[in-house]
């Protein structure tokens, strides 16, 4: 053998041998390795799981709370989701000179609802989770709340999973709002053909008065609480302008959650609107600047 081909021989043995030790390490490194690889995935699933699961709570009960917080926002409104200019001190007019402007009550109730639901879901910090940004609000009886979209909630963690859930939260709940609503188109009903029957001003007072007393003998019952005021535009009493305040309240408590201070209360719901009737076609608006949402 020759002198230079002996080293040769030799250093591609070293390199062999020790090509072969690499592949060995790195298979008993990869083999070692795999149960790491494993569990973290398995956490990942875990934190995955656990997270939707959070957000299913949160959800279901932001529904709940959204149902409440809207129910005291549209009633304030007298059935309004958004003030409209037919309004004096953030208080609609349903009737002036025969004129009708009564709200689409559940419409507006579902749009408050929606609208405050996506500001639940925009505070809450959802970690890899991806949410519908369109709802259907079923109130189905006035009893059940349904908030369901035809997307899916997903939570995606990439290189490791993948978990899909149908979007649908379903709460019972106290439907007296629709019963104050139904009182509320009941009294401006009273109240129009009471006024039809006055002969001024102050006889119209006098009639209001009675009525008042009368429907909270009727309603007492029921925990629900009416207050009818009346005053008059114009100087005179038998060519009178009646500007007449309707509230309609009920005792019990209710859940409501203030955004900009991150805390919860209780209020009662007070459905409020204007009735404007009489002799002098006189009728006063402003502009209302209390926006909710």
């Amino acid at each position: 053998m020759r002198k230079g081909i002996a080293p040769l021989i030799i250093g591609v043995f070293i390199i062999g041998v020790a090509a072969i030790a690499e592949v060995a390490y790195l298979t008993s490194f990869i083999s070692q390795a795999q149960p790491v690889i494993q569990t973290v995935r398995d956490v990942e699933i875990i934190r995955g799981i656990n997270g939707l699961e959070f957000a299913k709570q949160y959800l279901l009960n932001a529904a709940l709370y959204s149902y409440y917080q809207a129910s005291y926002d549209v009633a304030k409104r007298g059935g309004n989701f958004a003030m409209e200019s037919n309004s004096y001190n953030c208080i609609p007019y349903w009737n002036a000179y025969s004129e009708e402007f009564a709200p689409d009550f559940e419409a507006n109730l579902k749009s408050a609802i929606t609208s405050v639901f996506t500001k639940y879901i925009v505070t809450a910090n959802f970690e890899n989770l991806e949410i519908p940004t369109s709802f259907l609000v079923d109130i189905s009886d006035h009893r059940t709340l349904t908030i369901s979209s035809a997307d899916t909630m997903k939570v995606e963690k990439k290189d490791f999973f993948t978990a899909e859930e149908m979007f649908s939260f379903s709460q019972k709940v106290d439907g007296k709002v629709f019963d104050l609503f139904s009182i509320a188109k009941n009294t401006e009903e009273i109240v129009l053909d009471l006024e039809k029957t006055a002969l001024s001003f102050s006889d119209l007072q006098n009639k209001l008065n009675l009525m008042q007393d009368a429907l909270n003998v009727n309603y007492g019952s029921q925990n629900i609480h009416i207050t009818i005021s009346a005053e008059n535009l114009a100087s005179d009493d038998v060519n009178y302008a009646a500007r007449i305040l309707v509230s309609i309240s009920d005792n019990s408590k209710y859940p409501s959650y203030d955004f900009a201070t991150k805390t919860f209360d209780e209020r009662n719901l007070v459905f409020n609107f204007y009735i404007l009737e009489g002799k002098s076609n006189i009728i006063q608006t402003n502009i209302c600047e209390d926006i909710a949402y």
